[in-house]
């Protein structure tokens, strides 16, 4: 019976012990995510509505966070976002949404496409300020005729083709392709106001660059031996233009 008794009582003062002992407190810091340069991107899908950022943030050495989660994710909403996090170093994943969708958005056209990463360093009892980027993954194509092109002629088509995809565009709207591929070829053919049928030659275009919107520009040509027309390659960031007469 005393035997018994003894037992009882370490276990008693056992889990006594248990339930006083402390648990290892979370070293914090105050993270502040600001895009740049802001505002937020933001990509048209085929419902015609934003599809925002979004940002997933895992830890460096690859072990969990302190709630037991592999990562943290969220939209962004804001152009700066406020943080309480862990100690320590993390991965920025910034991406937009429709990594596995642009191909078929806007009726096959296809959207833009985002995606960045960063690493930032967060210390015990400080303020850590990170500013991502999240460069565009693929390039447009668009077109632009010249102004009395209407007046000639009364319908056109326009096809870009890269890869396995081919897409018929009107004046102004833009088509995405991903950089990956062997350029983009485009051609245009046309019917003039007496019923003529005109088709230029499919043109093969290699220099291309994530992030460009490629804006082929028909010109009438102001001499030409062969009473073509001028075309003109141009990027949104670049003053070089490449020309190709027919």
């Amino acid at each position: 019976m005393k035997k018994i008794l003894y037992i009882l009582i370490c276990i008693l003062c056992l889990t006594a012990c248990q339930s006083n002992e402390v648990e290892p407190q979370v070293k914090t810091g105050m993270l502040f995510l600001s895009l740049y340069p802001g505002p937020r991107p933001s990509v048209k899908t085929r419902s015609n509505q934003d599809d925002l950022l979004a940002i997933r943030i895992t830890r460096k050495d690859g072990k969990n966070f302190a709630n037991g989660s592999q990562y943290l994710e969220y939209v962004v909403t804001d152009a700066t976002e406020k943080f309480i996090m862990e100690e320590g170093t993390f991965l920025i994943h910034a991406y937009s949404q429709n990594q596995n969708t642009w191909h078929n958005d806007n009726g096959g056209k296809g959207s833009a496409c985002y995606v960045g990463d960063t690493e930032v360093t967060v210390a015990h009892d400080s303020t850590s300020y990170c500013i991502y980027e999240v460069p565009m993954t693929n390039y447009a194509v668009t077109l632009t005729l010249p102004e009395l092109f209407h007046d000639l002629f009364s319908s056109y088509t326009f096809t870009v083709t890269s890869g396995n995809r081919t897409v018929s565009l009107r004046e102004g709207e833009k088509a995405y392709f991903s950089p990956y591929e062997a350029g983009f070829t485009y051609q245009l053919s046309a019917t003039n106001i007496d019923g003529d049928q005109h088709s230029a030659s499919a043109i093969l275009y290699t220099n291309v660059q994530r992030g460009k919107l490629y804006n082929l520009r028909y010109n009438f040509a102001s001499s030409s031996t062969s009473g073509g027309i001028d075309i003109i390659i141009s990027d949104d960031t670049t003053t070089d233009d490449t020309n190709i007469d027919f």
